[in-house]
Parts: C-alpha cells; structure tokens; sequence
C-alpha cells in the first residue's frame, strides 16, 4: 500500500532527462551569449577609455592655450606628451600622464597651423577606428584611424 500511495500522489526523487536537458540547454545558451558579446563589450569600454584619454590631453593642450600662451596653441616639433613642459602637471601629475606618455603632439609656429596629437597603438584596429569616431564627435578636434593608433588635428589654429 506504501508504493501505491507514493505513486498515487505523484512524489518523486531526482530529475527527468527531460529537466536536466533541458537545464544544460540553457546554461549553454547563456554561455554563448556571454562569449559572443564579451568582445565587443570589451572594444566598446576601450574605445570609452580611449575617449577619456582624449578629453584630458586635448583639455591639457587647451588650458595650456588658453591659460599660458596668449590663447595659441604650442609651437613644437612632434614631441612624446611626457616631454613637454607643464603637460604633466597639466594633466594631474604623473599618475594622469602615465597612459598617454607614448602619445605625440606636434604644431608648426603660425597663424594658419593645423596642431596633432598622435596617440600610441590601441589593442585592435577596430578600438582605433571607434575611439576617432567618438573624439571627433565629442571635442571638436578631427580624428582618424591609422591601424591601431588615432591621430586627432586641428586645423587653422595659431600655434607659437
């Protein structure tokens, strides 16, 4: 009588195969979802940090202009960010130059000079590709991709 009532009032021990199948299907397809987006949430935050990296050099550059220099941007060779007077400071000391330190700036002495900055090369071409979309949508500065580096300009400036 014991088995019959088990039986009868439906109790069971375990997982169906049907369950368990079931349960791996899932965990599976929430595995390939994370595999599959992972890199391009992944190119996305860089190109973010790319942007960030940005804004602070090209804000240096335009406080230098405007709080150093009479309103003109430097007048320099292309020089590595690090080595130019004031940038570190400019840019929160040596802990804020540190990323961009590779990055290279350069404008010729005149009133119709285009200044450039140069940024060392990101992981891939594509990060590259969208941070110059984003910093030129975002400070006013023409950027474009070459490989896996950025080069931002501006054009018809005063540089001395």
């Amino acid at each position: 009588m014991d088995k019959t009532r088990q039986a009868s009032t439906g109790m069971r021990k375990g997982f169906t195969m049907i369950e368990l199948i079931i349960s791996i299907v899932v965990i599976s397809l929430g595995v390939w979802i994370v595999m599959v987006g992972y890199p391009k949430i992944k190119t996305s935050m860089n190109a973010k940090n790319a942007l960030t990296q940005a804004t602070t050099v090209v804000g240096a550059f335009d406080e230098y202009k405007n709080s150093y220099n009479n309103g003109a941007y430097m007048a320099t060779t292309s020089k590595t960010i690090a080595t130019i007077p004031l940038m570190k400071d400019l840019m929160g000391g040596a802990n804020g130059i540190a990323d961009v330190s590779g990055w290279r700036y350069g404008c010729t002495a005149g009133t119709a000079s285009t200044a450039s900055i140069i940024t060392t090369n990101y992981e891939s071409p594509e990060i590259a590709r969208l941070a110059a979309k984003q910093i030129s949508a975002n400070l006013g500065w023409t950027a474009t991709a070459a490989g896996s580096a950025v080069t931002m300009s501006k054009a018809n400036v005063v540089c001395k």
